[in-house]
């Protein structure tokens, strides 16, 4: 499930990935191209929650961006957005 939260020009998310599995290499390409567009169009900050060291790694190497960060207790991910 994906959790979006945004309000006004200036946005943050609250992404829960901890059901989604490593991603095919096949759809890495364009979720790069959409962080990226998150960014270019406002992103302040995501916090991400995830489940697999794994999928934490690969989502690290596709965004390569400090407003990205990853989580495993959603009330963390909470605090940092609300910092």
């Amino acid at each position: 499930m994906l959790r979006l939260r945004a309000s006004g020009p200036d946005f943050s998310v609250l992404a829960d990935l901890r059901q989604t599995a490593v991603l095919p290499q096949s759809d890495t390409a364009t979720v790069s191209e959409d962080l990226r567009w998150w960014v270019e169009n406002g992103l302040q900050k995501s916090a991400n929650l995830v489940a697999s060291t794994l999928l934490k790694l690969q989502m690290e190497r596709l965004a390569q961006h400090p407003a990205f960060r990853y989580f495993t207790s959603e009330q963390e991910a909470l605090e940092w957005l609300a910092s």
